[in-house]
């Protein structure tokens, strides 16, 4: 489990190297966009707000399974400071479940969104990719942490991962 769990940590770090390279290439096409216009062109070339607003869409939708990994969505440090580590353990554990829970209703929404509503699968798939990697993401920590505090030690903490 050790072995997937950092599996899904290089994934998720690899899909959020993605969307920092969709999110720039989105400021590139509005740079260019502007100057377009700022030199005289009436509107943009055509299907370039469609572009932007795409990359825009998979940085954002991406990004998530990586901030779940990292630990990096739910944590006030100085709060979290004043709990005793199994309380920390279990505000973690907490943090997990609501997050598998909201990722897994995005994952359901989304899916029901493909099918009655006949969304096209280029709009929906950056979601659906990046909350079904989160909600990946939180079932796998929701094991690390339940598994931590089963036996009152972090493992992955402990190596510094």
């Amino acid at each position: 489990m050790i072995a997937l769990y950092r599996l899904v940590t290089r994934l998720a770090a690899a899909l959020a190297g993605l969307a920092a390279l969709c999110a720039l290439l989105a400021g590139v096409i509005l740079c260019a966009d502007l100057v377009l216009q700022t030199f005289g062109a009436d509107e943009a070339p055509p299907g370039w707000g469609r572009l932007y607003m795409l990359l825009i869409l998979i940085a954002a939708c991406m990004a998530v399974p990586h901030g779940f990994m990292a630990g990096t969505h739910t944590c006030v440090q100085g709060m979290a400071a004043r709990f005793s580590w199994h309380g920390q353990q279990a505000l973690k554990l907490l943090a997990a479940l609501l997050g598998l829970v909201l990722m897994l209703a995005v994952l359901g929404i989304g899916w029901l969104a493909v099918r009655k509503a006949g969304l096209p699968l280029t709009i929906a798939l950056p979601p659906l990719l990046g909350a079904g990697g989160a909600a990946l993401a939180c079932m796998l920590l929701l094991w690390r942490h339940l598994w931590a505090l089963r036996k009152g030690t972090d493992a992955l903490e402990t190596e510094g991962n």
